[in-house]
């Protein structure tokens, strides 16, 4: 959800009016380090109990044809990444540019592969076209949103109790992802995103925090919301991918411990703003 290509950073900065090239580039770092938490227990967790990864029987596989598999199956994904997101990073394209690029080398590279055909094409336009037409209409909803309380004066009087307030805008930044963190259990991120950006993003610019980083801390615990118990989305999901043997408090308990870690890496990006926001371009 946080490392790129990832289309909620996408609609999340689009939202938040904030630079999309620089939001996907930034998510990069808290991304691997939250895989990095999650891998160190994991590890960690089977060092200790190793029946709960236990060992099996593969057939060995030489140098020349791992080498070969690599090329073949994770090079030319590799190369899709790259023109997506290091030709941002090199400056040479805006994010628009670099999505139309990368499509245009997945396409070539489904042709070497002897994969393009008029049903792909029809597939990849209509996957494409609804995506789009679901991102616009929240886009268009949230601006009429955001309107609505220009309008009424809600923003205005939103700012002016929070700057009223006797507080320092780290705890005013602690309680809006409290907020996110809770609709999280209930609701699921677009909604969470079109309920809060409008309200949130007037009173992170009227403080003077960055944007970029501030929407990735809100990433960071949108992925927290949808593991937290009783009602995280994601705990429902993987219920009915589950065996029927596995149950919902089955469920929980294996995920407390990864809110831990979530919280875990909210707390490093909060401590060392840099993690978010160690690029500077556009």
């Amino acid at each position: 959800m946080i490392i790129p290509p990832s289309a909620l950073t996408v609609l999340l900065g689009s939202l938040a009016e904030v630079s999309i090239g620089r939001l996907l580039i930034n998510a990069i770092l808290p991304g691997y380090i939250l895989l990095a938490i999650y891998i160190g227990y994991v590890v960690i967790r089977c060092w200790m109990n190793p029946s709960l990864a236990p060992k099996y029987e593969f057939a060995s596989v030489s140098l020349k044809e791992k080498i070969f598999s690599s090329l073949r199956d994770l090079l030319p994904l590799a190369i899709v990444i790259f023109v997506a997101l290091g030709l941002m990073m090199l400056g040479v394209a805006t994010p628009t540019e670099a999505a139309a690029l990368a499509c245009v080398v997945a396409f070539l590279l489904a042709a070497v592969y002897k994969n393009l055909n008029w049903k792909v094409v029809k597939i990849s336009v209509l996957s494409s076209l609804q995506v789009t037409v679901m991102i616009l209409t929240i886009i268009a909803a949230s601006a009429a949103f955001s309107q609505v309380l220009a309008f009424s004066g809600a923003s205005r009087g939103m700012l002016e109790l929070v700057l009223g307030a006797a507080v320092s805008p780290f705890w005013i930044l602690i309680i809006m992802l409290a907020i996110v963190i809770l609709l999280g259990c209930f609701i699921e991120q677009v909604s969470i995103m079109m309920i809060t950006l409008p309200i949130f993003m007037p009173i992170v610019k009227t403080l003077g925090l960055d944007p970029v980083w501030v929407c990735i801390l809100i990433l960071l615990c949108l992925s927290i919301g949808q593991l937290s118990p009783p009602f995280g989305l994601a705990l429902f999901v993987m219920k009915a991918t589950s065996p029927p043997e596995i149950s919902m408090r089955d469920i929980f308990r294996a995920a407390i411990p990864y809110c831990f870690l979530d919280v875990i890496g909210v707390a490093l990006v909060l401590a060392f703003p840099i993690l978010g926001t160690w690029f500077k371009g556009s």
